[in-house]
């Protein structure tokens, strides 16, 4: 409510505070006090009932708009109050004003938010959502920036601003890099939000974000190869990455099993200097049961069939979902031709579940990743 009365600029408390200060010590007037007094009880015994029968977030107190009117008329007794009032409502009107106008260009996105200011600490989501609009693949993952948390923060039935504007309209993965927490190990904290995702989309605001998003470009350069840019304006620029050893233009590979799960995507990578092998698969299931109830291995297999090495198998809900990645050791094979397979199996009987490879056909309960070869 407070917030409101300001137009979203926090800084004309100062202004009202020290004017009602003035106001009811120097100049107190009866009708006013009992005014305050009134708008007081009404707000006291609102909270009291909110506590004691919880209906509104505290952090959207300022719902309470039965003791609006009263406010409003205490804050303007409190601009009229000094001598030359004038002087200082003028000013106040047209700072205040320009709040305004600043709220009303943010579109609908306000109304979501439920906090707004004349000085936003949080991306122009709303922007985003509308350049990326029929402009994005299914797999990406958003990367952006943001000098508040509250850009991720849970607001209405656990969900942030975030949230309703990339997963409701976009239908995409996102995280927020916090400026000011991630300058002391930019590298950790840019590893941990990408979190394995093979496909990003870096969006920043240039001039203001362009410095720390080159770092942050230069960060994921290590592993990601940078591919087109979808929007390149003046108040936001988006652009592409994905695993270096992905094309930019690679399609999926997805697996759908018969009950249901699906994998989004997967691919795998040999390196013969490290002598190991890299397999990322993404994980969709049909069911929360399913987490409890499916096991995954994967595995090395000879060109006579034999497993020769083996991850270690893990349940569905032991951090599979979203993307899961594995590293199987190649150290020690003999020179020849091998196979890189995953096997979706029921952890109860051990029954294996088939798939179908949908860019192949391919069909069986063993759904291969990638081939290499192990030279002498």
């Amino acid at each position: 409510m407070a917030h409101i009365v300001v137009n979203g600029v926090e800084l004309l408390w100062l202004p009202i505070l020290a004017l009602a200060l003035l106001a009811f010590w120097k100049r107190p007037d009866p009708n006013i006090m009992r005014l305050a007094v009134v708008w007081a009880g009404i707000v006291l015994s609102l909270a009291l009932f909110n506590e004691v029968f919880p209906l509104i977030d505290r952090l959207r107190f300022r719902f309470f708009l039965a003791s609006m009117p009263f406010f409003v008329i205490l804050c303007a007794h409190c601009l009229l109050a000094a001598g030359r009032w004038r002087v200082v409502a003028v000013p106040f009107l047209l700072v205040w004003i320009a709040g305004g106008l600043r709220i009303h260009g943010l579109g609908d996105s306000w109304m979501y938010a439920g906090r707004n200011s004349l000085f936003v600490d949080i991306p122009p989501l709303y922007q985003y959502a509308d350049a990326l609009r029929n402009n994005t693949n299914e797999l990406d993952k958003v990367v952006g920036f943001s000098r508040s948390k509250f850009v991720d923060w849970p607001l209405r039935h656990g969900k942030s601003i975030a949230d309703y504007y990339f997963g409701a309209i976009l239908k995409l993965d996102h995280a927020f890099i916090i400026t000011q927490a991630a300058e002391s190990d930019l590298a950790r904290s840019v590893d941990i939000l990408i979190d394995d995702h093979p496909y990003l989309l870096l969006a920043y605001e240039p001039p203001d974000m362009s410095t720390f998003a080159d770092q942050v470009a230069a960060v994921i350069s290590a592993e990601y190869a940078a591919c087109d840019v979808l929007v390149d304006r003046e108040d936001l620029v988006v652009r592409r990455y994905v695993y270096s050893m992905l094309g930019c233009d690679r399609p999926y590979q997805p697996i759908h099993y018969d009950n249901g799960i699906k994998i989004v995507d997967k691919f795998g990578d040999y390196d013969s200097e490290r002598a190991s092998v890299r397999v990322v698969t993404g994980w969709e299931i049909a069911d929360e049961t399913q987490l409890e109830e499916y096991n995954v291995s994967i595995q090395i297999l000879s060109p006579d069939w034999r497993n020769v090495r083996q991850a270690r198998d893990r349940h569905l809900h032991d951090d599979i979902l979203k993307w899961y990645v594995e590293e199987l050791s190649t150290a020690g094979l003999p020179p020849g031709d091998y196979r890189v397979v995953l096997i979706l199996y029921d952890r109860h009987g051990n029954a294996k579940v088939n798939g179908v490879e949908q860019t192949t056909g391919e069909t069986g309960p063993m759904q291969p990743i990638l081939n290499f070869s192990v030279r002498q």
